[in-house]
């Protein structure tokens, strides 16, 4: 269903570049689906909520305090599938690229398939 909605996407587009602006989930806290909404009503193409990792070699100590801030929240990875499945209520078409997940996934021992089976065997709506 992703894929469709990023083709899709980029082919209307064709060939202007997107605007895919990346946020990272939960912060600030409780906003991550309000702040969706608002980037694409600001002319956002698609979405990129990330999953934030502490990540001690980043290139910026700004970085790494808002990852680590993040990080104290205690979001998880479900917490940001239910965060794109809320936006996903209101918007049907506007495509969500999760980053992070991967890097994740793999330390928590779970593959992308694995995400897709959380919900009995239904795909999470990104």
């Amino acid at each position: 269903m992703s894929q469709r909605r990023i083709k899709a996407c980029f082919a209307r587009l064709h060939p202007r570049k997107a605007l895919i602006p990346c946020i990272l989930a939960s912060d600030p806290p409780g906003k991550t689906v309000e702040l969706m909404h608002r980037l694409v009503v600001s002319s956002a193409d698609m979405n990129e909520p990330r999953f934030a990792l502490p990540d001690p070699v980043a290139n910026d100590p700004a970085v790494v305090r808002v990852h680590e801030r993040v990080v104290s929240h205690d979001v998880t990875l479900y917490d940001v599938f239910t965060m794109v499945s809320q936006f996903r209520t209101q918007d049907a078409t506007t495509p969500n690229c999760i980053d992070g997940v991967s890097q994740s996934a793999g330390k928590c021992g779970l593959y992308p398939m694995d995400f897709m089976l959380l919900r009995g065997g239904n795909c999470w709506p990104i």
